[in-house]
This record gives structure tokens, sequence and C-alpha cells, in this order.
């Protein structure tokens, strides 16, 4: 039972943090991927927060030799649908929908939740953040990619 509990701590700690950025100061959010540093839920070799209002587009992101990865999505405001796949690309320009995870199996990111792949994905140079918004909200996605599986 300890050990259930405490391998949630760092995706429970991870949505706290962010739903903790996601508080309105008055201004709206620009859309932009940020860094994440180490630290967090090692050892991810790829970390990114990104946020998207409604009418993002694509976000292309350096992945290569990653094969498990982790998608977390904070949703804020009013979000009445929302699609997220994962899309590859040999050349960081042209990208294959869904090459790397397709939105059917992220699932719906109109509420929160989290995408942890349990199987490797075909490794590519680039993946693409490919979100779909309906809605006047942001979604918020935190984006850990991993060369080894990680312990869930």
């Amino acid at each position: 039972m300890k050990q259930t509990i405490s391998r949630y701590f760092g995706p429970i700690g991870v949505l706290i943090f962010l739903a903790l950025c996601l508080v309105p100061n008055g201004q709206a959010q620009a859309s932009g991927c940020t860094p994440l540093t180490r630290g967090i839920v090692p050892p991810y070799q790829v970390a990114t927060v990104c946020t998207f209002p409604s009418t993002s587009s694509r976000v292309t992101i350096s992945s290569p030799g990653i094969t498990y990865w982790r998608v977390i999505a904070l949703p804020a405001g009013t979000i009445s649908a929302c699609t997220l796949s994962l899309d590859s690309s040999a050349n960081g320009t042209t990208f294959t929908t869904g090459g790397v995870i397709a939105a059917a199996t992220i699932g719906s990111c109109a509420s929160a939740g989290m995408y942890v792949a349990t199987t490797a994905t075909t490794p590519t140079l680039f993946a693409g953040i490919n979100p779909s918004v309906t809605g006047s909200g942001t979604l918020t996605v935190v984006l850990l990619g991993y060369v080894n599986k990680p312990k869930v």
C-alpha cells in the first residue's frame, strides 16, 4: 500500500503546481512552451509545459531516442471539446499526425487527465504537440519523454 501511494506523489505534485500556475492574474496567457528543469519526475529526457488557447497550432520539440511518453492535460476555462495528438517528424517540418501517439489513444483533454505510454513508441527526431481545443479556455500540457520505460 505504501508503494502505491508514494508512486503518485510526483504526478500529483506536478498537477497541483500547474493548477496553481493557472490562477488568473487579469492577463491572457500566451501560447508557448517552457522547458521543465530536472527533478520533478526524473529520469525523463524531455520535459516541457505548453499552454494552448483555442486557436493554437502544433508545437515542435526535439525528441531523438524518446520511446516512452507521459502526457498530462490541464484544461482551464470553458472547453467543450478537446483532442491532443503527438505527431512525428524526421525533419521538424513535415509531420505525420498521431505518428507518435494518436489523439484517440490519449483520449479527450476537455477534462484534466494523464496518459502514460506503457509500451514503447517508435522514436522520432521531432515530436509535435498538436491540440484541437473548442471553447474559450486554454489547455496546459505537461509532456515528459523517456528513453527507458519509467516506473508508473
